[in-house]
């Protein structure tokens, strides 16, 4: 999405209260927070899927995530 997007949804969460990055800690909070995406009802035969925005009003479901990549964007959101 472009950034003028992204800012918009930050400013979004952020006018509600809602945390946009995680907090420091430890890897295993990390691999906490995969494990419960695991079992989310969008995953499907144990890969994640995500309903991501591509633009204003619309998404796309993105299938077979893979884990470790988004253990490391979460890393790298800290």
């Amino acid at each position: 999405v472009p950034p003028d997007f992204a800012r918009r949804q930050d400013a979004l969460l952020d006018a509600y209260g809602l945390p946009t990055r995680l907090p420091p800690g430890s890897a295993a909070a990390t691999d906490e927070l995969v494990a419960a995406m695991a079992r989310d009802k969008k995953t499907l035969h144990g890969r994640l899927r995500f309903v991501l925005p591509t633009r204003f009003g619309h998404v796309e479901l993105v299938d077979r995530v893979d884990p470790a990549l988004v253990a490391a964007v979460l890393e790298r959101g800290r």
